[in-house]
């Protein structure tokens, strides 16, 4: 009865402090080993308490509930001028998002070089009966190498880094992962044009946008992804270029915004770390058949 109580607490999207509510009587850090199997946007949703990417999907509906329907808008945007939507997922975890999208585009391409993460995506994949997502078990970086992983701790599991700058739940032990330039992966692997992308690398975006810079320029997607100000001006750099210099040339940013569940697009200049929707020009008008503003 309690579990149910806080579950609708959580699906009122326009209540404020829910989220302090939740985490006082049932805090993500302290669950137990729990299976249960939720509807998820018309899905089967296998999940457990104990990670905090379920227990969201749980008490919420969705993980970043705002982040999904963004990318549901632009997919369908995009998929109402005709083309196929590829939807590329760069850091895919559990495949939250790769589960979701799995119903707004015709394929999805899921890149998760962690193998705890990666076999729990597959899990829920199979149980939901998805048929429309290929997963490649790499990082992807700005040359093939073999990299040093750190793996989190705890919860949430979304947090290992290929990055320096590690989170407090990183793992003291490191794991080597393959990681592969995305321009030269996508070539072999024979993969269609992205015509979405979402980039969730925790501190590892310069290197991966670098190794796909070719892709994006060619193929010039919607780019939802995670970034520093400094990353996209100035000081995170890449061998002298900036994650603005690495995209296409004429695109817009955006700070990605949420309001009772719901994204606000906004100019992209605080200096936080943010959520960032990059456009391509001739996609301008996208902004407003999704309905930001």
């Amino acid at each position: 009865m309690k579990q149910q109580l806080l579950r609708f607490v959580g699906r009122q999207h326009w209540l404020r402090g829910r989220d302090r509510i939740l985490r006082t009587f049932s805090h993500p850090d302290h669950q137990k080993s729990h299976q249960f199997d939720t509807d998820f946007f018309g899905k089967s949703y296998s999940g457990n308490m104990a990670n905090f990417i379920d227990w969201s999907v749980f008490y919420y509906g969705a993980f970043q509930l705002h982040e999904v329907r963004l990318l549901a808008a632009i997919a369908d945007a995009l998929r109402a001028t005709g083309k196929p939507v590829n939807f590329f997922d760069v850091g895919a975890n559990i495949g939250h998002h790769s589960l979701f999208m799995s119903s707004h585009a015709d394929r999805v391409f899921s890149f998760e070089p962690f193998s705890v993460v990666r076999a729990e995506m597959e899990r829920k994949l199979n149980h939901a009966r998805v048929d429309n997502v290929t997963i490649f078990p790499v990082a992807l970086g700005d040359q093939n190498e073999s990299g040093t992983f750190h793996p989190p701790t705890g919860a949430n599991q979304g947090t290992g880094t290929l990055g320096n700058n590690l989170p407090d739940n990183a793992s003291t032990d490191v794991i080597s992962v393959p990681v592969v330039r995305g321009d030269d992966f996508f070539a072999a692997n024979n993969l269609p044009p992205i015509s979405l992308l979402k980039m969730d690398v925790e501190g590892y975006e310069a290197k991966a946008l670098a190794g796909m810079r070719e892709t994006i320029r060619r193929d010039r997607p919607p780019i939802f992804v995670e970034i520093q100000h400094d990353q996209y001006t100035g000081s995170a750099t890449h061998k002298g270029a900036t994650v603005k210099e690495l995209l296409y040339p004429d695109h817009l940013i955006f700070e990605v915004g949420v309001s009772h569940g719901h994204y606000e697009l906004k100019p992209f200049m605080t200096g936080n770390t943010e959520e960032a929707l990059v456009l391509p020009i001739e996609l301008a008008g996208l902004i407003e058949g999704t309905g930001a503003h």
